[in-house]
């Protein structure tokens, strides 16, 4: 970084614990006094969204506040910064290699940034900023033995006039009880040094004031030199537990004549152990109220307790069970699992949601083909069959009465949603006979239904002799089979010759290889889905892929560097060398996705590219997985994380 400085980054604030003056020393717990570093102490947290490639940020200044921040390419080789709540700056230029600092209409607020590459800068680059987690203010987290006991630590910084003559250098700390603040003169460009956080420097005076007037004050700090800044946290004996506890230290400065005022923020957590971490809610009737307290705690995911019968009829209980960690931070699950209790404390049968989408076509030769889909992910205990109750006479179905025709619900064959697909034929009637049906789902271990009595009507209006054709082949499928059933071979696509990368397609699976290593195995059989899975030993890396061109769906860097593209662009890594994938997101599909039958193993489609595999239940190729313009991986199967090959079953 350059030495020469002349606004907010006039006084830069250093780590210590360095071999000697700049050398890089990073890490916040090693700052216990010694040498300055060369690595500054960060004011702000800045996640970075939207980036402008070549811009990389080193440190956004106190005086920005929390919240979202624009930094602006005006030109191809000038930026401008609007802190958050704040107004835009002047453009500011910057050459391949400079590191410049850009201000908001607020000169106090501003962000220090570096130009890594001459390519030219365009775009807006969000930065959301936050007070960092333990950092060289916020210190260690507080373990449940220190919050128990009390325990008292300390770190060392090093203040730095960064090329300028400073005056009026005022330090003080907003309300944060047990933080206070010490001043240290350097003897050789150096402070003390402490053996750990627990061991308090000798012979400071330590100052907990809350206005600049109460504070630390020092008269002036000569360009180029340096002077020590302590910091020390007392943690009271039987401490509460908190997930968010914030010291701030207030910095102000005088430069030409100008006065600057900065701001040091730093987080940490305070643990409890001894709290049951597992919390039941419960509901009557509704959801549960999760701002009450819960009904119970429990140290494990089981709980015992009692629920109060009506007087009389059923009563709905809807039970959430959430996690809450050492630090006092619950889960956001939302599930509900209903129970239903009647009059004498007995447990109900769960009920079943009604099919939907009842849909009635006449067929060949008097059939009726009979479609109907049902969300089993909407019930606790779902129906697993199909029961299709019908006549032929104009007048309604009577469940309970009639025997319906029931089929097992299977797995659908296509990519995404955990819906249930009904395509099966009844009949056949005779011509204009009007065919009344109630499709009912069923639970085959009680033989509960849903509770539906509307029946779909249709008049037959075809009598056309039955032909060979394709053909709904079971009851309770929507997949097509043909009478003479494919046969299957062995299918290999080859994306790069010289680093053998390809994929080779079986019934029912779908490898990715690199040379003789297997990337990925995609595993689907509509019969058989206990063993469908994404099964891969390699790690998942979550993060955003750099978005290089490529004009191909697989792109082979070398033998260890491979890309999968969606729209051109590089959106999923895969690094041998490391054992990892990379994408942004990994995600479980709960509802209808993008999907293809096209032959090739990856294929690029409407904007997404699709990871193929030959379903030997419904004789064609189905979409399992997906990948979209934002690097997120979509499964429909389960991932199945291995350690090894042997692994996948």
């Amino acid at each position: 970084m350059p030495d020469q400085y002349a606004h907010i980054d006039a006084l830069g604030i250093y780590l210590t614990g360095a071999g000697y003056a700049g050398e890089t020393q990073n890490d916040a717990t090693a700052s216990l006094g010694g040498i300055r570093s060369g690595t500054r102490v960060k004011r702000l947290a800045a996640l970075v969204s939207d980036p402008i490639p070549p811009i990389i940020v080193l440190d956004a200044f106190g005086g920005n506040g929390t919240g979202n921040g624009t930094l602006v390419a005006d030109t191809s080789d000038s930026v401008q910064w609007t802190a958050p709540s704040g107004t835009i700056g002047t453009a500011v230029s910057m050459a391949n290699g400079e590191i410049k600092l850009v201000e908001d209409n607020d000169a106090d607020k501003a962000v220090l940034v570096y130009r890594a590459s001459a390519d030219s800068l365009a775009g807006r680059m969000t930065l959301a900023l936050s007070a960092p987690y333990n950092n060289v203010i916020g210190l260690s987290n507080v373990a449940n033995a220190d919050r128990v006991s009390g325990i008292t630590t300390y770190r060392g910084m090093m203040l730095k006039a960064d090329g300028l003559d400073l005056s009026d250098v005022y330090i003080w700390i907003e309300t944060a009880p047990g933080v206070h603040v010490a001043l240290e003169a350097p003897s050789s460009g150096a402070i003390q040094t402490i053996a750990d956080e627990e061991t308090a420097p000798s012979g400071l005076s330590w100052n907990n004031g809350t206005t600049y007037g109460t504070g630390l004050h020092l008269a002036s700090l000569t360009a180029g030199s340096v002077y020590g800044l302590w910091i020390r946290r007392v943690i009271s004996a039987a401490a509460s537990v908190e997930a968010y506890v914030k010291n701030s230290i207030n910095v102000r400065f005088t430069v030409d004549g100008v006065t600057y005022d900065d701001m040091l923020r730093g987080l940490y957590r305070i643990e409890d152990t001894t709290a049951d971490p597992y919390e039941l809610y419960i509901g009557v009737d509704d959801d549960p109220d999760f701002d009450a307290a819960p009904a119970d705690t429990s140290t494990g995911v089981a709980f015992s307790y009692a629920l109060t019968p009506p007087g009389s009829g059923i009563r709905e209980y809807r039970a959430t069970v959430r996690e809450r960690n050492v630090y006092d931070l619950v889960g956001l699950n939302i599930y509900t699992r209903s129970i239903w209790i009647n009059s004498t404390g007995g447990e109900e049968p769960s009920t079943i949601t009604a099919p939907y989408d009842v849909s009635l076509t006449d067929g060949d030769g008097g059939l009726v083909e009979v479609r109907a889909r049902y969300s089993a992910e909407s019930d606790d205990d779902p129906g697993d069959t199909w029961a299709i109750y019908y006549r032929g006479d104009a007048t309604d179905p009577t469940p309970g009465v009639d025997t319906p025709d029931t089929s097992s619900m299977t797995a659908p064959a296509y990519f995404g949603g955990t819906a249930k697909y009904l395509n099966a034929t009844i009949g056949p009637f005779p011509e204009g006979a009007t065919v009344h049906v109630i499709v009912r789902a069923r639970r085959a271990s009680d033989s509960e239904e849903s509770s539906n009595t509307t029946a779909s009507t249709i008049t037959v209006g075809t009598m056309d002799p039955l032909i060979p054709q394709w053909r709904g082949a079971f009851l309770g499928e929507s997949n097509l089979q043909r009478l003479g059933p494919e046969t299957f071979s062995e299918d290999t696509t080859t994306y790069d010759v010289t680093e053998n990368v390809r994929c080779v397609m079986n019934a029912g699976v779908t490898q990715f290889l690199v040379g003789s290593t297997i990337i990925w195995q995609i595993k689907y059989d509509g019969a058989n889905p206990e063993n469908n899975g994404f099964w891969t030993t390699l790690g998942i890396l979550q993060e955003t892929i750099s978005g290089a061109a490529s004009e191909t769906p697989v792109d082979t860097v070398s033998a260890t560097e491979i890309y999968v593209s969606v729209e051109d662009v590089r959106r999923l890594k895969i690094d041998l060398s490391a054992n990892t994938i990379s994408i942004a997101a990994l995600w479980q599909v709960t509802g209808d996705v993008v999907t293809s039958r096209d032959d090739d193993p990856i294929v690029e489609f409407d904007f997404h590219t699709l990871f193929q595999v030959y379903d030997p239940y419904v004789q064609d190729r189905v979409t399992v997985a997906s990948l979209d313009t934002d690097g997120v991986l979509s499964l429909a199967v389960p991932w199945r994380q291995c350690s090894s090959t042997g692994d996948f079953d």
